[in-house]
């Protein structure tokens, strides 16, 4: 079996709401993506009356083997993790916010963040391929998190607040990653300014949440992050990535609970902390 690697710890950097409601704001995400002239998407044509065949006599379609994962997309989970991913039908959008009004819903983001010094719960991983991966999180800023998978899938992701550790007990390998070069360090910031350290693509408010899309000021991390929040709450829901070749995933939180303390333990592998004790 083959598990994600960089492309999970890419992926855990946008955080879901519930499924129904994030999933409201796909289309709209997809269709602004699809108008961009940075991003190419290949479109099925209309078929031709020359190319109907009758269907008593028409030949059974081929079907192509699966590619193998890029470091862009989470490799597939076990079968009976596959679900269905069936976006709502699309409903008619808010209005347009004024550049006012999306500056205050940014600084009050801005502080609600800030506010939220540690965040623990569970998450559900909806991946590109259509399978869903779940388990438990921990975030404390500046820079520490973890998120650990449930069985079968062997997977710890660590950050000990500049380096994200990614352990696979099966194949008993750790890969490590600068934090600032994946999409988790924008939300493990200790004080994100949508001003200085993001550009802002669209801020949407819906009745019951807001969700703002960015990207990476310095071109570092390619790809988008939309981060959803509850609009009366302004608490994270979770977050949606897209890369520059619209594979979709979504993080969704559950059973939330901020500051409450988090032993330092949690943010560094067993390993680490025993070469720490030696020491």
């Amino acid at each position: 079996m083959i598990f994600p690697t960089l492309s999970a710890v890419a992926a855990l950097f946008a955080l879901g709401a519930q499924a129904p409601l994030v999933m409201q704001a796909v289309p709209a995400l997809l269709a602004e993506a699809q108008a961009s002239p940075d991003l190419q998407v290949e479109t099925t044509p209309e078929p031709q009356a020359a190319d109907v065949q009758d269907t008593d006599t028409a030949a059974e379609p081929e079907t192509s083997g699966l590619s193998e994962p890029s470091l862009a997309q989470p490799a597939p989970a076990d079968a009976e993790d596959v679900i269905e991913t069936q976006a709502p039908p699309v409903r008619e959008g808010p209005a347009p916010l004024t550049a006012d009004e999306q500056a205050a819903i940014l600084r009050q983001v801005e502080a609600a963040l800030a506010a939220a010094r540690t965040v623990t719960g569970r998450f559900d991983q909806y991946n590109a391929d259509g399978t869903l991966t779940r388990g438990s999180f921990a975030l404390r800023r500046p820079g520490r998190m973890r998120f650990e998978y449930d069985a079968p899938t062997p997977i710890l992701i660590v950050s000990d607040g500049t380096t994200v550790a990614m352990q696979d007990s099966e194949l008993e390998t750790v890969d490590r990653y600068p934090l600032a070069s994946t999409p988790l360090g924008l939300i493990l910031d200790e004080d994100l300014s949508f001003d200085e350290d993001v550009d802002v693509l669209r801020v949407l408010q819906s009745d019951d949440q807001i969700l703002i899309a960015v990207e990476d000021a310095e071109g570092e991390i390619e790809g988008e992050l939309t981060m959803v929040f509850d609009r009366a709450s302004l608490d994270l829901l979770g977050w949606i990535t897209l890369t520059t070749d619209l594979q979709m995933t979504r993080v969704e939180l559950s059973d939330v609970e901020t500051n409450v303390r988090i032993d330092p333990r949690q943010f560094r592998l067993d390993e680490d902390q025993d070469e720490e004790d030696e020491r």
